[in-house]
């Protein structure tokens, strides 16, 4: 295992949080660098590119974090791994920064135990075996169903619009059931493909999903519910 600590940058603007938060990651065997402001921060990344960067959502006032976790999840991808701090535990908040490329997340105050697993995804260290969460692998895996309701706003040819108190990303898929809706009977459950997701207002997020395989039947009961609704 190479022997050099993995190094982490802290960008916050509490610098009584800085120095606790910095003392923890350390003790988990890190190298850490505090920055306050975003332009030194930036500047920091461009000379030595970390391990890992936590970034707080409202550094220098509300939701401000945001727009910098989107500029670097699009300058430099998965090669940067983009954690957010938050106080705020909403999901609407975490899931819009992941949403717009931030990796993981950690909420203050922040617990070491909590703060070691996650880490340990990407760096294990001697601090994060010690401090992690133990789980118990399961040898023939564990199925499992989820059902979310939604509340669909739109329908069309190829999808229907759709918000959820839940973030379903691009690319997740789920079934329709058929009885959901008049169109539905007779075609069978609808697997369908989410191609869009924004936060809304509300503390809900708004997507759009396709049909995942439309046919003739389909559509034609699709055409003609619309036709009878508008």
């Amino acid at each position: 295992m190479n022997s050099e600590k993995p190094l982490v940058y802290i960008l916050d603007d509490d610098p009584d949080f800085l120095a606790i938060f910095q003392l923890m990651l350390a003790k988990l065997g890190f190298e850490t660098k505090t920055f306050m402001k975003e332009p030194e921060f930036i500047e920091g990344i461009k000379k030595q590119k970390p391990g890992l960067c936590f970034i707080d959502i409202n550094l220098h006032g509300f939701a401000s974090g945001y727009p910098l976790v989107q500029s670097l999840h699009k300058k430099y991808g998965k090669e940067l791994t983009l954690f957010v701090v938050s106080a705020q535990s909403g999901s609407v908040a975490i899931s819009h920064a992941v949403e717009l490329g931030a990796t993981d997340y950690i909420l203050k105050p922040v617990d070491s135990t909590i703060l070691a697993s996650k880490l340990q995804k990407f760096f294990i260290t001697e601090g994060t075996r010690e401090e992690s969460l133990s789980f118990l692998e399961h040898p023939q895996g564990i199925e499992a169903r989820l059902i979310l309701d939604l509340k669909v706003v739109e329908v069309d040819e190829l999808g229907i619009g759709f918000e959820s108190d839940h973030l379903l990303s691009k690319g997740s898929v789920f079934y329709l059931k058929e009885d959901s809706f008049e169109f539905l009977k007779g075609a069978g459950d609808q697997l369908m493909s989410v191609s869009s997701n924004e936060a809304a207002p509300g503390n809900v997020f708004r997507g759009y999903a396709e049909f995942g395989s439309a046919s003739e039947e389909l559509l034609l009961k699709v055409r003609t519910w619309i036709q009878n609704n508008r």
